[in-house]
């Protein structure tokens, strides 16, 4: 575990202190389109770096007054640098966020943003990895409310071995939960960090701020997407692979606030899913509902497709029976061998929102699914339930992030590929 001072090449300046009711779904003309008044008269922002050739976006939240924050990363033809952009409420760049609008962490090596959060007090919270020769580090980025950077931590497992964030939250207390993976040489472990709101580790949590879970022995575990529920108790998803299996089950855990495993979840603190025999199944995005249940989005492959899977789960960890069937919903669009979860939300009404790609038959396309609370598509959003993006005549899109404003806008951030170039897309529905 290590904090360090980086040589920053391509930023802002240095490290400095910081100081509407929902819409109805009952009118399908209305619910589930691309709002025009975001980049009037767009819909939708495209985002490319004039430095880079690839640009994506990964994660985006909504700030107390509305503007909009965008995490990912940029290519620049040898490495990654770790991109955050601010828009406005009507769709604009903030040119009183950075330079511009944007942020760009350039630390000389390559770097990727995978995970975002927002503290009360206006902080960003950017978690990922930086990549040394033969190893990745954890990287951790708190930027002031108006880009600046204000701290960094990276953590290493030590030796020349993986360690990423995926996932990150805040606390109502401040202090910041990183949760991903952490290579013991032989196989992955999930990594889950707790640092205080000034990026130091929490010696309350776990050993020194670090808890690793590696089931039942040589598994590979990973942790993708945490939340913290009301009382403090910590949820992550992911995936791991059990010993005898050859791939991954969904994977679901939760912990006490000290980061001992909540035994009175699942099944001494987790719960794992299997789809069809031993395939691949991934927890890629978790959320919680007002009334304690847990929702996961992620994918499930039978064999021969990719389908995406939203799984609801009871406080307790059991699967929810009034959820889809027996707990469970899968989606595949047509002809679609390929559709894959990034991100969920709930709305107001209780309406399970997922966003993410899928595939028609030549490349991506970037989708919003729109759930009722029972697990059945929202007719009355979209194409029954389904929103696609067709704003652009471009090769591939994909909807990696999404939050939900205050009025019940869903903003959604991901890629589009137009020829050479990914620009980073977002796009708002109403």
């Amino acid at each position: 575990m290590k904090r360090i001072a980086l040589s920053l090449i391509v930023i802002l300046p240095l490290l400095v202190s910081c100081s509407d009711d929902n819409l109805s779904n009952t009118n399908p003309s209305y619910w589930g389109m691309l709002d025009i008044t975001f980049n009037n008269p767009e819909g939708f922002a495209l985002f490319n770096n004039p430095l880079n050739d690839k640009d994506t976006g990964v994660e985006t939240a909504i700030q107390s007054d509305g503007k909009i924050v965008v995490m990912g990363y940029s290519y620049d033809g040898s490495k990654n640098t770790v991109l955050l952009l601010r828009y406005n409420e009507e769709g604009t760049l903030d040119n009183l966020f950075g330079t511009d609008g944007y942020v760009i962490f350039d630390g000389g090596l390559d770097q990727k943003g995978l995970g975002l959060a927002l503290s009360q007090d206006g902080t960003i919270i950017v978690v990922g990895y930086i990549r040394y020769q033969r190893h990745r580090d954890v990287l951790v980025l708190r930027y002031c409310i108006d880009g600046n950077l204000d701290r960094v931590y990276t953590y290493s497992s030590g030796g020349e071995y993986t360690d990423i964030g995926f996932g990150a939250a805040v606390q109502a207390d401040g202090k910041v939960v990183v949760v991903g993976e952490r290579s013991n040489g032989d196989n992955q472990d999930i990594l889950m960090i707790r640092l205080t709101s000034d990026l130091e580790p929490d010696s309350s949590f776990g050993d020194s701020g670090i808890v690793t879970y590696n089931g039942t022995g040589n598994e590979n575990d990973k942790g993708f997407s945490v939340a913290v529920q009301g009382d403090g108790k910590i949820v992550a998803a992911g995936s791991h692979i059990a010993a005898g299996q050859e791939n991954e089950d969904l994977l679901v855990l939760r912990f006490h606030t000290d980061g001992s495993l909540d035994t009175d979840f699942g099944t001494d603190g987790t719960f794992t899913y299997r789809y069809v025999g031993d395939n691949s199944d991934y927890g890629n995005s978790v959320t919680l509902q007002a009334d304690g249940k847990i929702v996961t989005a992620g994918s499930a492959y039978d064999g021969q497709s990719f389908k995406i899977l939203i799984l609801r789960l009871e406080s307790n960890g059991s699967l929810d029976s009034g959820f889809g069937t027996g707990g469970v919903v899968t989606y595949q669009g047509s002809p679609s061998i390929f559709d894959y979860a990034f991100g969920v939300a709930i709305e107001k009404n209780g309406g399970i929102v997922v966003a993410g790609a899928s595939n028609n038959g030549s490349s991506d396309d970037a989708i919003v699914l729109m759930y009722t609370p029972y697990g059945i598509l929202d007719s009355g959003f979209g194409d029954n339930g389904v929103f696609t993006f067709d704003g652009l005549a471009r090769s591939e899109d994909r909807a990696n992030g999404l939050a939900i404003q205050a009025a019940g806008k869903i903003v959604v951030t991901g890629y589009s590929h137009g020829g050479e170039n990914d620009d980073v897309l977002t796009f708002r529905l109403r």
